[in-house]
């Protein structure tokens, strides 16, 4: 099928690998022979070891043996090398681990307490060992199939043969699929477990063929994947992934479900829809999701726009795209008017400012949810914030009390009343005279759901380090936590 994101450019992709370096041929050099003094000339037979005419028998005198000269004494061989010493295994640090290492080092500078660290410890380790076991085990028949992948970056299908464990029954059920549980054999425990997708049959008196549909998802969900990759580039708070999904072609000896599955590995976790194919948003209406379908249209230059983000967290699974001349991409390609319809509900929000995209709606400027790290807008980056804006000159000094503040205000802040009572009743339980003791800090952003990681923690710290000894205003923390300042 065509792909349309060919056009977009080489951003996507990174340049093609160059050949290494050739080898240097090293000459073989020889040693060259030290120039000895010339002896005496009594002595001339002895003066090195070329071969000369005999000498002269008269007058001989008995001399020492000459001695072989430095430059050709054989240099006995070296005997064996000794074994090399045994080296300690490298480690790998996973994200887990850095995360808890950059938490320590607060911990040990008095941002955290020890109690605080080892509940979140914990928390890690419950999620690392969730993931480390399958979900679940199947009895029935196992039996090898046909995987068909496709390659983005060589844009061609690939195959190779595996073994599953198909279930007879379905878990889930959707308007057009339905859904099996599926174990490849060929995968590491903990990562067996596979949802695999079967079309439903068309109503009577219908015939359709769906055999394509199976393949053209696929080839989307790897366009989604290329889109998101471009996404997380710009160092987004949070990075976005799609699952990697593939086809499985059946044997004729086991139709007993379908000749061909639409297969991707099995999400654990709640499952949520953020936005359809036609101007749907979910109620939490979380930023990053709104965020990645305008960035798509922006990054494609109007030619394409992915929605119908849905999965657990920022997994995605499922997408559609519409392009804006409606061809390509299924039956769920709306063209122009899918793109309209999600512009006509999507209101921008911080990340979208920070990655500089066109304010749509910008009445409505949304506030809540995901922050940027305001040391990262202050180095330059996230485009709107290149400019050196300081909103301390044009709003109040706002208290942590519900409903304490204007209409100005809020619309400074891009916020609405119930966002900033959210966080003055959360602000307030931490404080005692209305401002924050900065080693209340970081349990104030794990309630309000901070996605912690190495980087950002090292953020948090570097910006708020020279009023480490103080206290932490309201105002100073609202505007730290919409980016809209920095100290």
């Amino acid at each position: 099928m065509l792909n349309l994101i060919d056009k977009i450019g080489d951003k996507m992709f990174g340049p093609p690998c160059s050949p290494p370096p050739p080898e240097r041929n090293h000459a073989h050099h020889q040693h060259r022979h030290r120039q000895q003094t010339p002896p005496p000339k009594q002595h001339k037979a002895h003066q090195d070891h070329r071969r000369t005419p005999p000498p002269k028998q008269e007058h001989k005198r008995q001399s020492p043996p000459p001695q072989q000269p430095q430059a050709h004494r054989r240099t006995p061989s070296p005997g064996p090398s000794p074994p090399p010493k045994p080296q300690a295994p490298v480690v790998k640090r996973n994200k887990n681990d850095n995360l808890l290492q950059a938490l320590d080092n607060v911990r040990q500078d008095g941002w955290v307490n020890q109690q605080w660290l080892e509940k979140k410890r914990q928390q890690l380790v419950q999620n690392a060992k969730r993931k480390a076991k399958d979900l679940w085990t199947l009895s029935t028949t196992q039996e090898t199939v046909t995987r068909q992948w496709y390659s983005w970056s060589q844009k061609e299908w690939k195959h190779q043969n595996m073994t599953i464990q198909l279930d007879d029954k379905p878990f889930s059920e959707g308007h057009m699929r339905v859904a099996f549980r599926m174990m490849d054999l060929s995968r590491s425990e903990g990562k067996r477990c596979h949802a695999a997708k079967v079309q439903k049959p068309a109503p009577k008196g219908h015939q359709a063929d769906d055999t394509e549909q199976y393949y053209v998802d696929v080839e989307m969900q790897a366009c989604c994947r290329a889109l998101a990759q471009a996404f997380n580039e710009n160092e987004v708070p949070k990075a976005v992934n799609f699952v990697d999904a593939f086809v499985v072609k059946r044997k004729p000896t086991h139709l007993h479900h379908s000749k061909l599955l639409a297969v991707e590995p099995f999400l654990p976790g709640k499952y949520k829809k953020y936005n359809n194919n036609y101007g749907y948003v979910s109620m939490d209406d979380r930023n990053t999701p709104q965020a990645f379908s305008h960035f798509t249209y922006e990054y494609s230059r109007g030619k394409l726009m992915v929605v119908d983000i849905q999965g657990v967290d920022d997994w995605y699974t499922d997408p559609q795209i519409h392009t804006s001349d409606g061809r390509g991409y299924g039956k769920g390609n709306w063209g122009k008017e899918g793109i309209d319809k999600f512009f006509e509900t999507h209101y921008c929000n911080t990340i979208c400012r920070f990655l500089g995209l066109p304010i749509e709606n910008q009445s409505g400027f949304k506030y809540n949810g995901t922050a940027i790290d305001p040391v990262v807008l202050r180095k330059g980056q996230g485009g709107a914030f290149k400019d050196d804006f300081s909103l301390t000159k044009f709003s109040r000094n706002l208290v942590p009390e519900k409903n304490s503040a204007y209409e100005e205000d809020l619309a400074l802040l891009n916020m609405d009343m119930a966002q900033f009572n959210y966080l003055a009743e959360l602000f307030k339980s931490y404080s005692k005279d209305g401002t924050l003791d900065w080693r209340d800090l970081f349990p104030l952003l794990d309630d309000l759901h901070f996605d912690f990681s190495e980087r950002t923690v090292v953020g948090v710290v570097g910006f708020w380090d020279g009023n480490k000894d103080g206290k932490i205003t309201f105002m100073e923390f609202l505007l730290w936590w919409t980016g809209q300042t920095g100290r």
